[in-house]
């Protein structure tokens, strides 16, 4: 069961520490099922790009997609918890005053798609580090403004 209210500092350093290696994973276990799904929400991420816009429902389905792709139930249950906590009001507010912006929506988008494009092409060492990147960006995005 999930806290009453996880704290998006907590939030943040989890997903810094766990996701680079789950994309690696991902990029070295990449079944069939889980190629297709991640080629869909590549080809989602683009069409955003080229619009200009980010969706909070895609942003979701690729990190849990990528937890999926690793073959590690655990990795999928974990981020299926933290975007759980994600849920909680502050996080709208958040999110609606940092990814949701031009300033950062372009850029997002951009590491969407080279994190997505190396675990599709089995990058391990390029998905980690990749996504390393962009979890780095958590917090700079979330609370610089």
């Amino acid at each position: 069961e999930l806290p009453q209210s996880v704290e998006p500092q907590d939030i943040i350093r989890a997903r810094m520490v766990l996701e680079p290696d789950i994309a690696r994973e991902a990029a070295l276990h990449l079944d069939d099922e889980s190629r297709r799904v991640l080629s869909e929400i590549l080809e989602k991420f683009r069409l955003e790009s080229k619009v200009g816009v980010i969706t909070k429902d895609t942003d979701r389905a690729f990190h849990l997609a990528v937890a999926k792709a690793s073959g590690s139930t655990i990795y999928a249950m974990i981020m299926e918890l933290i975007f759980k906590a994600m849920e909680q009001e502050m996080w709208d507010l958040i999110l609606s005053r940092t990814i949701a912006t031009q300033k950062f929506r372009d850029q997002n988008n951009l590491e969407h798609i080279r994190i997505c494009e190396a675990i599709l092409d089995g990058r391990a060492d390029d998905a980690h580090e990749f996504m390393k990147s962009h979890m780095a960006m958590l917090y700079e995005r979330y609370w610089s403004e």
